[in-house]
């Protein structure tokens, strides 16, 4: 079997893998919904202008996203985001935007989000 031949036959299976995994490939959701808690939306407008910032590029690049925006009483009210993001999961939002208000407070949010298998992206710069 020549070179040509092998490479025709490997290419002809990649198409077909890769058209069968799209295939079997969840459907986007419509509108995508985020949950997102900031550790404050008092403190600084930064946190509101990245929620802002989130909404104008998914419409730029014709997403539909509606995020849902809620921060606890206090930059270390831990219970509270916690609540947040239970409400979050109990409301099913597709993804979970995160600023934790400790590094201590992190980890039982990540765990019920990725229980619930609801994604969650983390920013902020934690010790």
């Amino acid at each position: 079997m020549n070179t040509k031949k092998v490479l025709i036959a490997l290419l002809a299976t990649c198409t077909v893998v890769a058209f069968a995994v799209v295939g079997c490939a969840p459907a986007a959701p419509e509108k995508a919904v985020i949950g997102y808690s900031p550790h404050t939306f008092e403190a600084t407008d930064f946190y509101a202008h990245g929620q802002t910032g989130l909404e104008t590029k998914a419409d730029e690049i014709g997403l539909e996203v509606e995020v849902i925006g809620k921060a606890p009483a206090t930059l270390t009210d831990a219970e509270g985001q916690i609540k947040i993001i239970e409400d979050f999961i109990t409301a099913e939002v597709d993804y979970i935007w995160l600023v934790p208000v400790s590094v201590e407070a992190a980890p039982p949010m990540i765990e019920a989000a990725n229980k619930a298998g609801i994604p969650i992206f983390i920013s902020h710069s934690l010790e």
